[in-house]
C-alpha cells in the first residue's frame, strides 16, 4: 500500500520549482497585510460566475507513494470556455520589472493549480491560466493569461513532483534511521544532575501532549540537554517533526550545537543546522565578495541550479554548522548564508536567534506554514520579552536621510524622495527639547516614506539593491511593516539631536503579538534560569492561562556559596559619587581576601567608567579589563579569553550585557562578582510609557517595567558564578534597595544573604568563607 504524502502546492514551488538565480537584494516584496488587501481588492471585483478562494485538491499515485496535492486558487471561473483560474500577485514594481526566476514561480504554482483542477474533471482538456499583478503603489493592474492543454500541465506537474520526491526520499531514510537511534538514544551522560529528570520529563510531555511550558531551571541544572534530549526522544516517537531550538546570544547556540554533536557521538543520527547572522555569513555583507557591473552577487546567479547538490552534501553531513556551510557554499559558488536557509525544511534541529520566529520582517514563510509541526524551545526566554518590543518597533533619521540622499545621487528621483522625507522629519520636530509621545504616526512620514519606497522600486528597474543603500531600505521597509501593524500598545515618538530629527514607533508591549505566534505551534518550551514570578513572565510572554509551570531548586549547595549584602552603599544615581569609595573598598576586600578573577556589573557605561578610573588610581597594583561600548569580536574574545582560566583580574561589565548572561566561567576562572545596583533601566520617555501600557492593564506598572527586570539582569550577573558542582564563590549587593521585601522574595535559597551595616566588614566574612 503506497504511503500516503500531503503535499501543499505552495510548498512544492517552493522546494522543487525554483531554478535560475536567487531574488536576493532588490526590492522586498509587499508585507502580509498589503498582499492580503490587494487580494481582497481584487477579489472582491469578481464577476457573478467567478468563485474566490477556491479549495482544489487531488490524489497523484507516483513512486510509490500517495500524494494529496492541494491549494487554493484566489479565483476560478467554471462558465468561462475554456475554464478559467485567476492567480493575484501582488508587488512593489511593474511585473516587467520583477526578476524572471520570480515571476516563473508565479507561473508554476498556477500550472500546479490547473493540473489539480484537471485531475478532477477528466473530461477537462485545456484551461486558460491568467496571472494578475496588482502594483501596490501605483494600484495598477497587469493581466497575462496563457492557454494550457492536459498534456503539457500534466508534463509540467509530475516532473516537478519527482522533483520533491526524489529529495523526500533521501530525507525519509535519513528520518527513518533518525527515528530509530532517538528511540534507543540513552541519557548522554552518567548521570542524571539534580533537577535534570525531572525537567527533562517535563519537557517530554509538554511536546507529547501538544502544550506549553514555562520552567525556571537555575543555573548548573543543564538546561540545554535537559531540553534537547527529551525533545529528542519526543520526536523518535512520533510527537513532533521538528525542532526549533531559539536563542538570543552566539553562546547559547553554540552550547545548543555542541550538546546535538555530543548525542550524534552517542549514536543518534539527527541532522541540525545553526543559522548565523547574515552579517556573519554572506559574503556580500562581510565584504568577501565583489559585486558585478550590474550590482549582482555571483553567488546569487545561478543559485538554484547549484543548490540540489550542495543541499544533499550537506543533510548527509548531519552537522551543519557555519564552517560546513562555508566550506559547501564555497565548492558549489552558492551565498552560504542563502544555502542556511534553503536547508531549514530537511533537517530535524534548526539552532537560530529568536528573530527567524517572531520577528515580522525576518521570519520566514516556510517556519509559519508548517509550524504544527514544530516545536519551539525557547532559551533565556526572559530575553523575548524585549526583544519582541524591538521586533515591533521602527526608527527614522534624518540624518541618514540625508546620507542616503547624497548616495543616490545618480538617480535624482530617488534622492528626491530620501530629501522630501528628510525635510518631513524637520517639520515633525522643529524645535522640540523633550520626546513628544503620539498615538497615531504622523500621516506625512508615512505618505513620505511610502513614496521613497515605491520610487526605490521604480529606480532599480528589477536590479539589485546598491550596497550602499541597502541599510537605509531595510530601514524605510520596516517603518511601513510597523506603521501598518501600529495599534493601541505603540507610540510614536519625536525627538531631537543635535543635527538631527528622530522618529521611532515605539512597540510598548508585545505579550499579544507573541501569543498570537506561540498558538500556530506544535508546542513551546520557554526556560531560562529566571522567570520568577512565574505568572508575572508567563503573562510577558503571551503564554496562555493554562500553560504548564515548572521551578526546579538549584543543584548546589548553600555551603558553595556566599551573598554578601552592603546596605550602607546607595547607587542610586544622584548618590554614587558619594557612595564610590565605599563601592572601590568592597572590591578591593574581595579581591584581596583572596586574589582571583572577579566581575563588577554595573547599570550604566558611565557609571562603570567613573568607579573604574577610581579603583585604578587606588589600586594601581590590581589588573582591571573593562567591557567597552562598541567594541569588536576580537575584543570580546579578548575579555572572555582573560576569564577562561584562572587568573588575577578585576573585570568591569554591564548588568544585561554580553558578560552577563550565556557564559560559562567555570571553577576559579571567576571566583565572585560584586553587582553595584538593582538593575532599573535608565527613566525615559519610552519607558514610562511602557510603565504606563502595563498600569492601563490594572498592573503595578513601576514593577513591571523596571523592577522585575532589573532583578533579572541581577539574578542573571549573579549566576556566572557558581557553574558546577565543584565551584565557590561569592556574591556581592552592593546597594542596600536589596534590603526590600520585593528583591528577597525574588533572591534564590541558595542565596542565604547575610546583611552588613559597614562595607569594612566585608572582609571578615570573606575571610571565614574561604578558610572554610
Amino acid at each position: 500500500m503506497p504511503e500516503t504524502l500531503k503535499l501543499s502546492i505552495t510548498d512544492l514551488v517552493r522546494l522543487s520549482c525554483q531554478s535560475g538565480d536567487l531574488i536576493s537584494a532588490g526590492p522586498a516584496g509587499p508585507s502580509a497585510l498589503q498582499g492580503q488587501r490587494a487580494h481582497q481588492k481584487l477579489q472582491a471585483r469578481k464577476t457573478a460566475q467567478q468563485q474566490s478562494e477556491v479549495k482544489l485538491e487531488a490524489s497523484i499515485e507516483r513512486q510509490g507513494y500517495s500524494v494529496r496535492l492541494g491549494g487554493r486558487i484566489d479565483l476560478l471561473d467554471e462558465q468561462s470556455e475554456p475554464q478559467q483560474l485567476i492567480e493575484i500577485k501582488s508587488c512593489l514594481a511593474p511585473p516587467d520589472k520583477l526578476p524572471q526566476s520570480q515571476t516563473d514561480m508565479h507561473w508554476a504554482q498556477l500550472k500546479l493549480y490547473g493540473y489539480c483542477k484537471l485531475l478532477n474533471e477528466p473530461d477537462l482538456t485545456r484551461l486558460d491560466l491568467s496571472l494578475h499583478w496588482i502594483n501596490i503603489h501605483s494600484d495598477e493592474l497587469t493581466e497575462e493569461t496563457q492557454t494550457h492543454e492536459r498534456a503539457a500541465l500534466e508534463q509540467f506537474s509530475l516532473a516537478a513532483l519527482d522533483r520533491y520526491l526524489k529529495l523526500h526520499d533521501q530525507v525519509q531514510q535519513h528520518r527513518l534511521k533518525a527515528i530509530a537511534t532517538a528511540q534507543a538514544l540513552a541519557f548522554p551522560f552518567d548521570n542524571f544532575r539534580s533537577g535534570q529528570r525531572e525537567m527533562a520529563a517535563a519537557v517530554y510531555r509538554c511536546i507529547r501532549d501538544k502544550e506549553r511550558l514555562l520552567s525556571e531551571a537555575p543555573t548548573g541544572i543543564g538546561k540545554t540537554i535537559s531540553t534537547l534530549f527529551p525533545a529528542i526522544k519526543a520526536l523518535g516517537e512520533g510527537h513532533t517533526q521538528q525542532i526549533f531550538y531559539l536563542t538570543a546570544k552566539n553562546s547559547g547556540r553554540q552550547a545548543a550545537d555542541d550538546t546535538l554533536e555530543h548525542m550524534r557521538s552517542q549514536g543518534l543520527h539527527l541532522s541540525s543546522v545553526q543559522l548565523s547572522a547574515k552579517q556573519q555569513l554572506c559574503h556580500c555583507s562581510n565584504g568577501s565578495c565583489e559585486r558585478d557591473e550590474e550590482g549582482h552577487c555571483p553567488l546569487t546567479l545561478g543559485f538554484f541550479d547549484r543548490l540540489p547538490a550542495a543541499r544533499e552534501q550537506l543533510i548527509q553531513r548531519m552537522h551543519i554548522d557555519s564552517k560546513a556551510l562555508d566550506e559547501a557554499a564555497h565548492q558549489h559558488q552558492l551565498c552560504p548564508f542563502e544555502l542556511s536557509l534553503q536547508l531549514i525544511p530537511w533537517v530535524d534541529v534548526v539552532i537560530c536567534d529568536y528573530n527567524y520566529v517572531f520577528d515580522p520582517l525576518v521570519r520566514l514563510s516556510l517556519i509559519t506554514e508548517n509550524a504544527r509541526q514544530i516545536t519551539l524551545l525557547v532559551d533565556e526566554a526572559h530575553n523575548l520579552i524585549d526583544r519582541a518590543r524591538s521586533m515591533y518597533s521602527a526608527d527614522l533619521s534624518r540624518r541618514e536621510s540625508r546620507i542616503a540622499a547624497k548616495a543616490a545621487d545618480s538617480s535624482p528621483a530617488l534622492a528626491k524622495q530620501f530629501t522630501a522625507l528628510a525635510r518631513a522629519l524637520k517639520r515633525i520636530s522643529h524645535d522640540q527639547k523633550t520626546t513628544v509621545a503620539l498615538d497615531e504616526p504622523p500621516l506625512s512620514i508615512s505618505r513620505a516614506v511610502a513614496k521613497a519606497v515605491q520610487e526605490f522600486s521604480v529606480a532599480l528597474e528589477g536590479k539589485p539593491l546598491p550596497a550602499e543603500l541597502s541599510d537605509w531600505f531595510k530601514t524605510l521597509y520596516r517603518y511601513t511593516v510597523i506603521d501598518e501593524l501600529f495599534g493601541a500598545h505603540h507610540r510614536a515618538l519625536m525627538s531631537c539631536e543635535t543635527d538631527d530629527q528622530l522618529l521611532r514607533l515605539a512597540c510598548l508591549n508585545a505579550t499579544d503579538r507573541l501569543a498570537q505566534s506561540f498558538k500556530a505551534f506544535h508546542s513551546v518550551v520557554c526556560f531560562s534560569a529566571t522567570l520568577s514570578p512565574p505568572d508575572v513572565y508567563r503573562s510577558n510572554l503571551g503564554l496562555a492561562d493554562s500553560s504548564k509551570q515548572q521551578r526546579l531548586a538549584s543543584p548546589f549547595l548553600p555551603q558553595q556559596l556566599a551573598c554578601i549584602l552592603c546596605d550602607d552603599i546607595d547607587t542610586r544615581f544622584a548618590a554614587r559619587e558619594r557612595s564610590t569609595p565605599a563601592l572601590i573598598s568592597v572590591i578591593a576586600q574581595l579581591y584581596q581576601a583572596r586574589p582571583g578573577n572577579y566581575l563588577v556589573f554595573f547599570p550604566s557605561y558611565a557609571y562603570l567608567r567613573n568607579v573604574l578610573e577610581a579603583f585604578v588610581v587606588s589600586h594601581p597594583d590590581i589588573a582591571t579589563r573593562a567591557q567597552a561600548r562598541n567594541s569588536d569580536p576580537d575584543e570580546r574574545q579578548a575579555f572572555r579569553d582573560t576569564f577562561s582560566a584562572a587568573g588575577r583580574c578585576v573585570g568591569f561589565a554591564i548588568l544585561g550585557g554580553i558578560y552577563s548572561e550565556g557564559v560559562d566561567f567555570v571553577g576559579d576562572s571567576l571566583l565572585g562578582a560584586v553587582i553595584a545596583g538593582t538593575g532599573l533601566s535608565a527613566v525615559s520617555t519610552e519607558q514610562r510609557l511602557v510603565q504606563a501600557d502595563y498600569e492601563q492593564q490594572g498592573l503595578d506598572g513601576f514593577d513591571h517595567a523596571f523592577k522585575y527586570p532589573g532583578m533579572t539582569r541581577v539574578l542573571q550577573a549573579a549566576g556566572r558564578v557558581i557553574r558546577s558542582e565543584s565551584d565557590r564563590g561569592v556574591i556581592i549587593l552592593a546597594d542596600r534597595r536589596f534590603r526590600q521585601m520585593f528583591y528577597r522574595e525574588l533572591m534564590p535559597p541558595l542565596w542565604n544573604m547575610q546583611a552588613v551595616h559597614n562595607h569594612a566588614e566585608v572582609s571578615n566574612i570573606l575571610t571565614e568563607f574561604w578558610e572554610n
